[in-house]
């Protein structure tokens, strides 16, 4: 993270994991969906799936990338890089995140399993619950009901990147972001069907069809 606005992206990329199946206590054997910032494969394996020129009508290339691999019966996985891997998606300003996530939640969400999904929406509702219900903040359970979800989120912003104590500690701010951009996404994709990345502004096709 360089600007401070980058760090918006932390509960971005943590729902992103869980929505593929990675952030599970007992994953898949084998995912359906590959992580775009980075994807490692055999060049065969990738000649095989026809590549990105296969997926090329979606805005969210990488996840059915993921699925041509696991229709061939090719393993894929979703794994840390830890130290040996890096990588700056929104330097470009704040912008160019909202897009980025305007394209990932619109369409992500109509294209991952439905039962995750949901798990994601609770999880992120009792999140909202802890400082908002039933008192929030002015009584001792939503402080450490609060208290309790910061670490939680600590723990997962960690390990998706270079997220601190103080992201944690704001994560009411993450929340109401992810909010806000999350149904912005939902318009664009599904009533306005038009999305913009990387400089281009894609109309999106109907759900099954590609963009043009």
């Amino acid at each position: 993270m360089v600007h401070p606005y980058e760090h918006l992206s932390a509960l971005f990329n943590v729902t992103t994991f869980m929505g593929i199946g990675a952030g599970s206590l007992l994953p898949p054997r084998n995912l359906r969906e590959a992580a775009g910032p980075m994807i490692v494969t055999a060049t065969a394996d990738y000649a095989r799936a026809g590549g990105h020129e296969a997926v090329r009508g979606d805005v969210v290339e990488d996840l059915s990338l993921g699925g041509r691999y696991a229709e061939l019966g090719l393993p894929v996985a979703a794994l840390g890089g830890g130290e040996d891997v890096a990588f700056r998606m929104y330097g470009k300003g704040v912008l160019s995140l909202v897009r980025g996530c305007l394209r990932s939640l619109g369409r992500g969400t109509f294209v991952l399993s439905p039962a995750r999904i949901a798990g994601i929406a609770v999880w992120i509702t009792c999140a909202y619950g802890a400082f908002l219900w039933a008192g929030g903040l002015s009584h001792w359970h939503g402080i450490v009901l609060t208290a309790m979800f910061a670490v939680q989120m600590g723990v997962l912003f960690r390990q998706m990147g270079s997220f601190g104590c103080v992201d944690a500690a704001l994560y009411p701010v993450h929340l109401l972001f992810f909010t806000l951009v999350f149904l912005l996404g939902i318009f664009r994709v599904r009533i306005s069907r038009r999305v913009h990345w990387r400089g281009r502004s894609v109309r999106m096709a109907d759900a099954a069809g590609p963009p043009s």
